[in-house]
């Protein structure tokens, strides 16, 4: 991940971002190996208040671990039941 250039790639191939997925894996790249609860990534990536309920976060963590990880078997994009998404390099 090459997040100067916004340019991500998963085995050697370009992967297509949208701008919003790309400020959350961007998140959870930063604060690795920690759980970041939904309420921190809705006020720091969506800027919404943390009382907003939404399932856009869950959608959007879906379509990334579609396009980098894997969606039934996350490697690196983990749900952390009740708490929060950790990433994991």
């Amino acid at each position: 991940m090459d997040f100067t250039r916004s340019e991500v790639r998963r085995a050697g191939q370009p992967v297509t971002l949208g701008a919003r997925e790309l400020d959350l894996i961007r998140y959870l790249v930063q604060h690795r190996d920690r759980v970041v609860p939904r309420e921190e990534i809705m006020g720091q990536v969506w800027r919404y208040s943390s009382d907003v309920i939404s399932r856009t976060i869950d959608v959007h963590i879906w379509w990334l671990r579609r396009k980098l990880d894997h969606p039934y078997r996350p490697q690196h994009i983990h749900t952390v039941r009740g708490r929060g998404y950790r990433f994991t390099a």
